[in-house]
């Protein structure tokens, strides 16, 4: 798998998907050149919903999806990149290509660090006291929080 590599253009639909799902399990790099971002299922319902709520082109949206799906397989890192738009609209390129022992690494040592971090916020909430009125919890403040966001109001 180190010698070989994939290259898709114009990856229609569902195509591009596959091709990610099948490049990251035989662990080889690729780049592929999704387009026709559409597919008639309830995820590309969602997706378009999604889409229109946060104003995003759907095309875009669907892609940048799939660079989390590249991003998450374990060993890969993610990158998107463009070619001129005069050349083809569908203009973007994702490409998967394989971290090194010590990228890997240091990426679980960053993941081990965040969720530490969410712990720590998390037990420093406490627990309400079990009671039939209303409780308000104030927080061990963080650098850059906000007075709200010290204060955590219980129904």
């Amino acid at each position: 798998p180190g010698s070989a590599a994939v290259v898709a253009c114009h990856a229609c639909s569902t195509l591009s998907d596959e091709l990610i799902r099948e490049c990251t399990a035989a662990g080889v790099d690729f780049a592929i050149m999704p387009c026709c971002h559409g597919e008639r299922s309830a995820r590309n319902d969602r997706m378009k919903f999604a889409s229109k709520t946060l104003s995003v082109e759907f095309g875009l949206l669907v892609d940048i999806a799939r660079l989390g799906v590249i991003d998450a397989a374990p060993g890969y890192k993610a990158r998107m990149r463009t070619i001129d738009s005069s050349l083809t609209p569908m203009n973007r390129i994702l490409v998967g290509s394989r971290e090194s022992p010590g990228e890997t690494a240091a990426r679980a040592a960053s993941k081990t660090d965040q969720v530490a971090v969410l712990a720590r916020k998390y037990a420093s909430i406490g627990r309400p006291e079990e009671d039939d009125g209303p409780t308000a919890i104030a927080t061990e403040p963080d650098a850059g929080d906000s007075a709200e966001e010290r204060r955590i109001e219980m129904a």
